[in-house]
């Protein structure tokens, strides 16, 4: 149901719950791929849901809902891994890969945290019934939505803290009836700032060196890139 973007790349991947697969395409939807066909054990099933990329390992990311596990292989469908398994119904993964660490939501329940490999599993909030979260990761905040069941509409709501769960707010507290994804754009910026982001990603030397330069790696890959334009110009509102 998730969908990430590789705008370097020039590809987007999906999570595909009815075709139990991790999928791809070209930008403009042409040469879509099965790069992951689940095949769950006999007489069980799979619903695969969340997904997201760790590009600097060339690493792709999902949960798998009904199996209950964790899993990642290469960007082209290879050396596909269990990193948790037995984690009860988790519904999306968010990942930090400058601290080294992955979120996961686990519907109805919490968030928790890991290590990319899967060890030093972590929680970091409890209750509500959670569908879906994300990171902002340039303001060190963890967003999550909480779902609006059918029989009581319109509770749904927008929650974020800090990463370690502490400073817990209610950015929307009610009304939001059927919410599935948050996603973080960057805020907005000015032409000072776009001018600083060609420094950082057109300078001399290593640039993203710079420490003026972490708030334009939007992707969070350790790179200043096109990935973090394409982010930067979504954002973009100062005068032409």
């Amino acid at each position: 149901e998730d969908i990430v973007v590789d705008s370097a790349g020039g590809k987007m991947y999906w999570a595909d719950q009815v075709m139990d697969s991790i999928r791809r395409a070209n930008l403009d939807g042409s040469e879509v791929e099965d790069l992951v066909v689940i095949v769950p054990p006999h007489l069980e099933s799979s619903a695969v849901i969340g997904i997201d990329l760790d590009l600097t390992a060339g690493k792709v990311y999902w949960t798998d809902w009904r199996l209950d596990k964790v899993q990642r292989a290469n960007l082209d469908g290879s050396d596909v891994e269990d990193l948790i398994i037995d984690i009860f119904q988790p519904v999306s993964i968010a990942l930090d890969v400058a601290a080294a660490k992955m979120y996961i939501c686990k519907f109805d329940t919490s968030i928790v945290r890991a290590n990319l490999d899967g060890s030093d599993i972590q929680n970091v909030v409890s209750g509500g019934r959670i569908r879906s979260g994300n990171l902002d990761l340039n303001d060190g905040k963890l967003y999550w939505l909480i779902y609006s069941p059918f029989q009581t509409p319109g509770i749904g709501m927008l929650r974020r803290a800090n990463l370690d769960g502490s400073d817990l707010e209610d950015v929307i507290p009610a009304g939001i009836e059927i919410p599935n994804y948050v996603d973080i754009l960057p805020g907005e910026v000015s032409l000072a700032e776009y001018a600083q982001y060609l420094d950082c990603a057109t300078g001399p030397g290593v640039p993203y060196a710079d420490p003026d330069c972490a708030p334009f790696d939007y992707d969070t890959d350790a790179d200043i890139d096109l990935a973090d334009f394409y982010l930067l110009q979504a954002a973009f509102t100062g005068p032409f």
